[in-house]
């Protein structure tokens, strides 16, 4: 036996015939009803989550984000429309305990009766009543660890430091409703000359690669996809550039680390030896360059590394 997960509205639904005098009760018992039947559509045969749009940008420095327009639904099946951009402040928090950023969830969720805007209009006899009720979702900022999941659903996760963003609006956290079926395939490809490389060194301090952290949320993959990647750039490292004031080779077999739905971690090993033959040899990966300050922004700025990928849902 099947026992049901969602509360199921009343079978019965308010019927008329010619000539009757319809009440306020009885307009509003048929759109009761209609919206508990849909509701549970939703619930049953949807599930929650983000459906369109609701993307959130912003920069590092900002005091605001925009929210775009989308739609969504919560975990009760109610759905969540926004139908133009918003701007929305960040908290007024200069910094966390230790003075380190603090973490913020943007969050969408229903706005409770009490608390939405409602429009009042008298009527005959010196009644007076509610006509007209704003379904304008509440958007609001929470604590990453007390969102309430489903009710709560997150648009965005940021960092905040002296009341301004650190960082862009990280994504990763959202939830998507009704992910494209599978097998599923999009790519896409990082910014050449914006894409910010990190030295990733051995525990006793040697650096042994090259990582950057790839944005793949636009694709709206539901579950984490297989992620295929390459480097595109220049390899040759001129000498006028390079620390070691001769041409260098930089080069490395790159790997996918730390998959998920909406990002991916590009690790390029570089691996130090000899290319060209004996009279003209040419340093792969020297030392001496991948240890030398600012040789990210060399990877980032002369070369140019950027990454291409392609992700499959299946």
């Amino acid at each position: 036996m099947t026992t049901p997960t969602a509360p199921l509205p009343g079978t019965d639904r308010p019927a008329f015939i010619p000539g009757q005098l319809l009440t306020a009760d009885e307009l509003t018992a048929q759109q009761e009803a209609d919206s508990g039947l849909r509701r549970l559509h939703h619930q049953v045969l949807h599930g929650w989550g983000i459906a369109q749009g609701l993307t959130v940008t912003g920069a590092p420095g900002d005091t605001t984000v925009d929210l775009l327009a989308g739609y969504a639904l919560d975990i009760t099946g109610r759905e969540l429309v926004v139908p133009e951009t918003l701007t929305v402040p960040v908290p007024p928090v200069a910094a966390g305990p230790g003075g380190g950023p603090v973490p913020y969830a943007l969050v969408l969720r229903w706005t409770e009766d009490d608390e939405a805007t409602v429009l009042h209009r008298p009527g005959p006899c010196g009644a007076q009543g509610a006509v007209r009720r704003s379904d304008l979702p509440t958007v609001a900022w929470r604590d990453p660890a007390a969102v309430r999941s489903g009710h709560e659903l997150v648009l965005a996760e940021i960092q905040l430091l002296g009341c301004r963003l650190t960082t862009a609006p990280d994504p990763a956290a959202r939830r998507t409703l009704n992910p494209p079926p599978t097998p599923y395939g999009s790519a896409g490809r990082t910014r050449p000359g914006w894409t910010v490389w990190r030295v990733r060194a051995a525990p006793r301090g040697e650096p042994w690669a090259v990582s950057t952290d790839v944005d793949t949320a636009e694709a709206g993959f539901g579950d984490v996809p297989v992620y295929l990647a390459r480097v595109a750039g220049e390899r040759l490292l001129p000498a006028a550039s390079s620390p070691t004031g001769v041409d260098a080779l930089i080069d490395g077999t790159p790997f996918v680390e730390a998959p998920e739905t909406g990002r991916f971690r590009l690790v390029v090993p570089l691996v130090p030896g000899i290319a060209g033959g004996p009279r003209v040899p040419l340093a792969v990966n020297p030392p001496e360059a991948i240890t030398a300050t600012g040789f990210e922004d060399l990877v980032s700025s002369v070369l140019r590394w950027h990454v291409e990928w392609i992700g499959l849902q299946t």
